[in-house]
């Protein structure tokens, strides 16, 4: 199954965050391709908020994100964690004026 990517990683630049169904089939997290960190919520994928899964705090803390048998999760299961508004489709990035105005201000006096 394909990843359904959230953003650019903040940590290491390099990997895509995407949203990763955990072992339990239930929980919904956010996870690096590249360095497996993990966030808990699409609205706080920055630097501050990213977790190692490894640390036994965080274990301790979240012990339903079990990455051993995760799989990249689809859209429905997005959905149904709550997360369904996060996740961009094509043309949410653009979208045409809805009166005929251009779809960025315009200053007439420059």
């Amino acid at each position: 199954m394909d990843m359904i990517v959230c953003c650019p990683c903040p940590n290491c630049g390099e990997g895509q965050v995407g949203y990763r169904l955990c072992a339990n089939r239930e929980t919904v997290v956010l996870l690096c391709d590249n360095c497996a960190l993990v966030w808990m919520h699409p609205n706080k994928v920055d630097a501050d908020h990213a977790r190692d899964p490894l640390n036994p705090d965080f274990a301790r803390q979240h012990p339903q994100v079990e990455l051993r048998t995760s799989r990249w999760a689809n859209e429905k299961e997005i959905q149904g964690w709550g997360w369904g508004v996060y996740v961009v489709k094509p043309g949410d990035l653009l979208r045409p004026p809805e009166d005929g105005d251009p779809p960025f201000p315009v200053d007439n006096n420059s």
